[in-house]
């Protein structure tokens, strides 16, 4: 009976490992060569107020925390 809980949690263990999941941040998916990013507001097609605002803001939140690139206002 041990052995099979054994196997069973070893078989747990390695599927986990296995799942792919790693931590947001770690590389970058952007070409080393850009280092300055501008980012224009979105487009709202939907009838919540100000929704383009909220959504632009927030990334350039986001990419701002990740500090990989500056982001510029420039279009």
């Amino acid at each position: 009976m041990a052995k099979r809980t054994l196997i069973i949690t070893l078989g747990l263990l390695l599927s986990f490992w296995s799942c792919g999941y790693h931590l947001r941040g770690t590389g970058s998916s952007l070409p080393p060569h850009i280092q300055r990013i501008s980012i224009p507001t979105f487009k709202n097609l939907t009838t919540r107020y100000q929704l383009d605002v909220k959504l632009t803001r927030k990334v350039i939140e986001e990419m701002i925390a990740r500090g990989k690139v500056e982001v510029t206002s420039e279009t």
